[in-house]
């Protein structure tokens, strides 16, 4: 086992030695060392030179958009400003409106002689008592209830709440008949205003 480790080192020295020249081995000369340090110092360079390149696009394009906003609001400012100006000057500039003129001239009196030819003066005559011959009063709906107590409703309508109890022989004035079955009535007696149904009330006599 020791002689194949030592026979195996053995191999690889000398392979070693064999791909590194053998005798012919020659050590690298500075001229091609300080040549090689030299092109690398120039790669190193191009790469700096490259990295300094792309970070001043970067700032350059930073630049150019922020200056394209400032654009930007100035020119809104601009427009705002504009706006308001047209604004004031439209409500400045406005000619005020023309008093509108009357269509209907300035009404005269009526000369006396012409107005005791037309007739009497209107406001020499009695307007309620005109308008009472005019209109003469309808005959009035009276009806006396025919239960022993039926209530007075607040409504058209048994959902509605309880005003009064009337009782047989009460008198009472309909003031209204919509024909749905209830009336809208007062009762004489007490001028009570309320609902009852209408099949509850006879014609008085």
């Amino acid at each position: 086992m020791k002689k194949f480790v030592l026979l195996s080192l053995i191999f690889m020295g000398w392979a070693f030695y064999e791909m590194s020249g053998g005798k012919d081995f020659a050590p690298e000369e500075p001229a091609r060392i300080a040549k090689y340090q030299a092109l690398e110092a120039e790669r190193q360079a191009a790469v700096r030179e490259a990295e300094r390149a792309r970070k001043a696009e970067i700032a350059e394009k930073a630049r150019q958009r922020e200056a394209e906003r400032a654009a930007m609001q100035v020119a809104s400012l601009d427009l705002a400003a504009t706006g308001a100006a047209l604004e004031q000057a439209s409500f400045t500039t406005t000619p005020a409106l023309a008093r509108r003129q009357s269509l209907f001239s300035t009404p005269t009196p009526t000369p006396n002689a012409e107005r005791a030819a037309i007739g009497p003066d209107p406001s020499s005559v009695d307007v309620q008592a005109a308008a009472a011959v005019a209109t003469p009063e309808p005959p009035k709906d009276l009806r006396t209830v025919r239960g022993s107590r039926v209530n007075m409703r607040g409504g058209p309508g048994t959902n509605y709440s309880v005003l009064a109890r009337l009782k047989r022989g009460d008198e009472v004035m309909v003031l209204r008949d919509p024909g749905n079955g209830w009336v809208k009535l007062q009762v004489i007696e007490s001028g009570r205003i309320g609902w009852m149904s209408a099949r509850l009330l006879i014609k008085a006599e």
